[in-house]
């Protein structure tokens, strides 16, 4: 089953053209538009043609306050049964469950610890390409965090012990690895979920990242086993990760 883990990306941007030329220039990202009418156009970023993630244009009130940043979606088998999951297990539903093109449908939360999640109900198989290749989510409670995501996703958790950070979770559908988890308590920084481009070049990607506006926050780091990564943040603040694979270390 291919409906499993994370299924589509959204990066929230006050300027729409701005991201998709700099995601395109930093990691040669396409993009395609959808007419939604009244709202606009929906930018979708895409790689080989095939779409895996948009941008919420950041107009309106409700923006106020709001700093640009990504969000995930996360397959469910059943989307109203996901959100009743979700509140009778300390989150909070924001919107939804909304229809969207296609005949799936979408609903926006906050999990156990406030972190900001959506969830993803699509009619049949579908599958996005491996752009971004990893997510991880950060919070004071890595226990809680395990025990919500596991519960909501039906998926299983491996405990990675890591001497610098302690015990580093890993959801998977057997062996199909998408997601992990680790405490995280920094003053002025909620709980929240980062996402991880891949790439061939780390060193290269930084310095991309730097020529088109954006910043480096962290790193790189030697990770071991499991590669190279950085930290860092796009033209307009949005923070995200960037992975490079051990054999291209």
């Amino acid at each position: 089953m291919s409906n499993q883990g994370t299924g589509w990306f959204e990066c929230a941007s006050p300027n729409p053209e701005g991201t998709l030329a700099f995601y395109g220039a930093v990691f040669g990202t396409g993009s395609e538009g959808m007419d939604m009418g009244e709202m606009g156009t929906y930018h979708m970023f895409t790689s080989e043609g095939q779409p895996f993630g948009g941008i919420q244009h950041m107009v309106g009130e409700q923006w106020e306050g709001v700093p640009p940043h990504w969000n995930l979606y996360f397959h469910v088998a059943d989307i109203e049964k996901a959100m009743e999951y979700v509140t009778a297990n300390g989150g909070e539903i924001m919107f939804g469950p909304m229809d969207i093109p296609g005949g799936g449908k979408i609903a926006m939360a906050k999990d156990n610890q406030g972190t900001v999640f959506a969830m993803l109900w699509s009619p049949g198989e579908d599958s996005i390409p491996p752009v971004i290749s990893w997510v991880e989510h950060m919070s004071p409670d890595n226990e809680k965090s395990k025990a919500f995501y596991c519960g909501l996703l039906g998926c299983d958790a491996h405990d990675q012990p890591m001497p610098e950070i302690g015990n580093y979770v890993m959801f998977h559908y057997g062996d199909k690895f998408f997601a992990g988890s680790m405490n995280f308590n920094e003053e002025g920084i909620p709980p929240h979920w980062l996402i991880y481009w891949e790439t061939k070049d780390l060193n290269g990607c930084v310095e991309k990242v730097k020529g088109n506006g954006g910043n480096l926050i962290h790193g790189p780091m030697d990770i071991g086993e499991f590669g190279h990564i950085a930290v860092c943040s796009d033209n307009n603040g949005a923070v995200f990760g960037v992975h490079m694979a051990p054999a291209q270390s």
